[in-house]
C-alpha cells in the first residue's frame, strides 16, 4: 500500500474516533464527566487519534502544519504512560475546542489527499 493510501487510512481513523467522541459525548463535556464508561471510551478514542497522527508520514504532516500533530501525539503519550495521572478537567477543552476545530482540518486534509472521506469509511 502507498504512502499516501496510508495516510489517508490513517486520517479517516482519526476522523471517525473524532465523530466516535462526539457522539458518546453530544459534545457536552458534563457526559464525559459524569461516566466512567465514557470518560474510558473518549481516551481510547483519543489514543487512537494520537497513535494514528504519529503513523502519518512525515511528509503529509508536513503538508499540513494546521495539523496539531505534536500535540495529539503527545496527549496520546499521557494517556497510554500516565493514565493515573489523567485529570479530566484537563481533558475537557480537547473535547470543547480542539476536536471540533480538528475535524474540518482532517477532512481539508483528506481532500488535499485527493480522497473522499466516505470512500474509505
Amino acid at each position: 500500500m502507498s504512502a499516501m493510501k496510508n495516510a489517508a487510512l490513517y486520517l479517516v481513523q482519526m476522523l471517525d474516533s473524532v465523530d466516535a467522541i462526539r457522539e458518546f459525548t453530544g459534545g457536552d463535556p458534563d457526559t464525559y464527566r459524569g461516566s466512567r464508561l465514557i470518560r474510558d471510551a473518549v481516551h481510547r478514542n483519543l489514543e487512537i487519534i494520537g497513535e494514528a497522527a504519529k503513523r502519518c508520514p512525515d511528509t503529509v504532516r508536513a503538508q499540513f502544519p494546521g495539523i496539531p500533530w505534536k500535540g495529539m501525539a503527545g496527549l496520546r503519550d499521557v494517556l497510554i504512560h500516565d493514565y493515573d495521572a489523567v485529570d479530566p478537567e484537563e481533558v475537557v477543552p480537547v473535547l470543547t475546542e480542539h476536536l471540533p476545530a480538528l475535524r474540518p482540518l482532517l477532512i481539508a486534509a483528506l481532500a488535499g489527499l485527493g480522497v473522499d472521506e466516505n470512500q474509505l469509511r
